[in-house]
């Protein structure tokens, strides 16, 4: 009778498999990587998000540009006058004119951080400023031409947007629209 050997089990580099310590180690490993490819992960995910606000932020600036300017840019004053008069009020300017009617008025205002505009036909509505200035532009050495918007808000800094009333280029008061000093 012949006997037969009893092979025991033992991790001896021959022999196939991983021992236990072999595979505590792969997953550490594989741990490690994980944590590492969810912090890339979420640091993206957050800077995909302020980036989505800033371009959200920005695309409304260029909302109340255009709006602004279309506003003011129906403000037909007569051609012997300089411009109409801005009536203030508490944090609402009116301006006179709008299509060349002495009645019909731009109304811009201010409350609780939203700013409207109301052209008599269509009211805007922004929200997100923290103050709000509405005064004349000036249109070289012939004086007041247009409007000009200032803001300011949460993550937006100074903001000034001039809008005119007619096709005549506008500047700051005391300057020309070429740079040189000139009459407001």
């Amino acid at each position: 009778m012949r006997m037969r050997r009893i092979r025991r089990y033992s991790s001896r580099p021959a022999e196939n498999g991983f021992t236990v310590l072999e595979v505590l180690v792969g997953l550490a490993i594989l741990s490690l990587l994980g944590i590492g490819v969810w912090s890339g992960v979420a640091a993206s995910l957050r800077a995909a998000s302020r980036l989505r606000a800033a371009v959200l932020a920005n695309a409304r600036l260029l909302q109340l540009d255009d709006r602004i300017r279309e506003a003011a840019g129906r403000i037909v004053p007569p051609w012997w006058e300089k411009g109409p008069e801005i009536q203030e009020l508490q944090g609402e300017w009116r301006v006179p004119l709008v299509d060349g009617y002495p009645e019909k008025f731009l109304v811009v205002a201010f409350k609780d951080g939203v700013l409207s505009i109301d052209d008599g036909d269509f009211v805007s509505l922004f929200p997100g400023f923290t103050s709000v200035r509405l005064a004349p532009a000036w249109e070289g050495e012939s004086g007041f031409g247009g409007l000009r918007l200032e803001v300011t808000g949460k993550g937006i800094g100074p903001l000034s947007i001039s809008a005119r009333f007619g096709g005549a280029e506008l500047c700051s008061p005391g300057g020309s629209s070429d740079g040189s000093p000139g009459a407001p």
